[in-house]
């Protein structure tokens, strides 16, 4: 989502600073989306689904009643929208301060003649294109409001889906304490910023630094994996099916 939102402000920059704005900006009328022949069978993909996580036993009436009071504050309304919308925007904003040294070079590329520019990602898109700040908050704009309308769709299937796990892990007083704390000021609290934590930069970057330690203990693992099943036969080689030609008689 980032990439193509930067990517179609970029693509949609003016080439030159000698632009003379229009004395009036025309309303844009912006057709349909037509129906694209390779769309995905989405009944074939929710059967898919439906083997990979296979529904679950009905929680207990009462636990699930006081799981859905759970996570109404949790999830409330257009949480996740605000939630997606307020990492990408971050990171987008970070995005445009970076300059053309803070990109890694690529391998086995020759160095540059030149010294990298000094100038942000920011500078050079407004430099090219006076409308580019206007752009960035018109987009930005229409941007939030898809994805109010996305919340609008995912949240009540994430509430209800939430509330049958927590109601089947958690038994009525414990429940009933959780939702005392989260009636409280600090309760509600942490309700409003549950998602907002998952995309929260501290927690990225956490994330990011475990990631050369995983990837390097990687190798060790696979050799041991495949050492589980090493005295074992090896499988059978898959059989293609024959590309003969029938005879002719």
């Amino acid at each position: 989502m980032l990439a193509t939102m930067l990517g179609a402000l970029v693509a949609t920059a003016v080439p030159t600073v000698n632009v003379t704005p229009p004395p009036v900006i025309k309303p844009v009328v912006v057709p349909p989306a037509a129906k694209h022949r390779a769309a995905p069978d989405m009944a074939a993909m929710v059967k898919m689904f439906d083997t990979f996580f296979p529904p679950q036993p009905n929680p207990d009436p009462a636990r699930l009643a006081l799981a859905r009071t759970t996570v109404t504050t949790l999830v409330p309304a257009d949480s996740f929208g605000k939630a997606v919308g307020d990492m990408l925007g971050g990171m987008f904003e970070r995005v445009l301060q970076m300059r053309e040294s803070d990109f890694p070079a690529p391998k086995g590329k020759a160095a540059p003649d030149k010294a990298p520019s000094d100038q942000t990602l920011h500078q050079s898109l407004v430099a090219k294109d006076p409308y580019f700040d206007e752009r960035v908050r018109l987009t930005r704009a229409a941007v939030m409001k898809e994805f109010t309308m996305y919340s609008a769709i995912i949240e009540p299937q994430l509430r209800e889906g939430l509330a049958r796990a927590v109601a089947r892990r958690f038994d009525q007083r414990q429940l009933a304490d959780i939702n005392a704390f989260f009636a409280t000021e600090s309760g509600k609290a942490l309700g409003n910023q549950f998602l907002g934590l998952w995309f929260d930069p501290d927690l990225m970057r956490s994330m990011m630094k475990a990631a050369p330690a995983m990837i390097a203990v990687m190798p060790g693992s696979m050799e041991r994996i495949a050492a589980a099943t090493a005295h074992l036969p090896k499988p059978p080689k898959r059989r293609t099916p024959s590309r003969d030609k029938p005879s002719r008689n």
